[in-house]
């Protein structure tokens, strides 16, 4: 409700309903009614990914964080992205146990390397358990736990599995 209020005060125009290029500048929209514009968005949003591991549907997504019936004492986050670390971070902060695995050495790796080590300086200090440079295998179901277990070997188990390993265009 806040973006459309906030688009439409801006003077943008949406439709919500499917539509097709008719040109350069044009789209038609199902209701069979031709528009042109000098610019036309296609806004599709998108869905998260999942990792193509056994047991991949084990882990919640960030389209489920909210609805989670109480708050895990402990959970694993999947990724290295900047998702993957707001979610360590607020859930370590709220006195969550979160270990964070990522398969790179570092996290955001499109970001400047001065943020990245600041961050993962404070996740540690926050007690994030940083597993970096090792991927995730798969993911087991124990009853009241999740465990993963990773490419060197170890296993960790947590309540909750959080994955936040990319998301894929709605097209």
């Amino acid at each position: 409700i806040y973006l459309n209020n906030a688009l439409e005060g801006n003077g943008v125009k949406t439709f919500r309903q499917r539509a097709v290029l008719a040109g350069a500048q044009a789209v038609e929209l199902a209701d069979g009614t031709h528009l042109t514009a000098k610019t036309i968005l296609i806004a599709t949003g998108g869905r998260p990914s999942r990792l193509p591991i056994e047991g991949a549907d084990l882990a919640i997504v960030s389209d489920d964080l909210f609805d989670l019936p109480t708050q895990p004492k402990s959970m694993i986050v999947l990724g290295g992205g900047y998702i993957a670390a707001e979610f360590a971070c607020i859930f370590a902060g709220l006195g969550t146990t979160v270990a964070m695995v990522n398969r790179s050495p570092t996290i955001l790796k499109a970001f400047d390397h001065d943020l990245q080590a600041t961050l993962l300086e404070e996740m540690a200090k926050k007690g994030i358990d940083l597993q970096l440079g090792n991927a995730p295998m798969s993911i087991e179901d124990h009853g009241d736990t999740k465990r993963v277990n990773l490419k060197d070997g170890t296993t960790l188990e947590a309540d909750v599995v959080f994955m936040a390993t990319g998301r894929h265009p709605n097209t």
